[in-house]
C-alpha cells in the first residue's frame, strides 16, 4: 500500500528548492518542481474515471492540494480500471530526489523510435525487482525549459520502462549542484 499524501508531502518539499546544476559541457540551469507538475508527474491524468483526480473537474493545483488535505487518498485512485497504467510511477514517486541529487545527467535523445516526448535531459536510476532473477526497472525523469518561464527547467514526465529505451543519450557530468530555499512572491 502507497501513501498518496506522503508522496504529494514529499513533492511539495522540492517545490520548495531551487537546483542550481552546472555542468561539464558548461551549461549552467536552474530545475523547479512545480506544484501543478505532481499531476501529470504521478500519472493522475491517466486516472479518467476517477471523479476526485479529474482535469475535467477541477485544476491541477487543486488536485494537488486535496491530496495534501487528505481527502484524496491511494484508496480513492486504486478504484481506477487504469490504476496499473501508474502503479509503477507510484512505487518510485518518492525517488525523485535522489535521482536529481546525482553526479551524471543525460542528454534526452529526441530521435528515439516509438515516442514524441520532448525535453533536454534525463535523470536516470536503475532498480531491481525483487525476483528470482535480475528484473529492472529503468527510471527517467525527464526535464525541459519551462514554457512558462524560460529561465528554468521543469520536469515534464516520470518514467518506468523495462527497456532502458530514455537512459540512451550522451552522459554529462554535473560539476556542481546547489540547492537553495526558492522564494515564492
Amino acid at each position: 500500500m502507497y501513501d498518496l499524501y506522503e508522496l504529494a508531502k514529499g513533492y511539495e518539499e522540492l517545490s520548495k528548492l531551487d537546483f542550481l546544476y552546472e555542468l561539464e559541457n558548461g551549461h549552467k540551469f536552474k530545475l523547479a518542481f512545480p506544484k501543478a507538475n505532481f499531476h501529470h508527474l504521478i500519472g493522475l491524468h491517466n486516472l479518467r474515471d476517477v471523479h476526485q483526480v479529474s482535469k475535467k473537474n477541477r485544476n491541477v493545483s487543486y488536485i494537488f492540494d486535496r491530496v495534501l488535505d487528505k481527502e484524496i487518498a491511494f484508496d480513492d485512485i486504486c478504484k481506477s480500471k487504469d490504476i496499473e497504467k501508474i502503479r509503477n510511477k507510484i512505487k518510485y514517486f518518492g525517488d525523485i530526489k535522489g535521482m536529481i541529487c546525482c553526479d551524471t545527467i543525460r542528454k534526452h535523445e529526441k530521435n528515439i523510435k516509438l515516442t514524441s516526448i520532448k525535453g533536454q535531459y534525463v535523470f536516470c536510476q536503475r532498480k531491481q525487482r525483487i525476483m528470482s532473477k535480475p528484473i529492472y526497472d529503468y527510471i527517467s525523469l525527464i526535464i525541459d525549459i519551462d514554457f512558462k518561464n524560460k529561465d528554468i527547467f521543469v520536469p515534464i514526465t516520470f518514467i518506468i520502462d523495462p527497456t532502458n529505451i530514455y537512459s540512451k543519450g550522451q552522459i554529462i557530468k554535473v560539476v556542481d549542484l546547489q540547492i537553495k530555499e526558492n522564494i515564492k512572491k
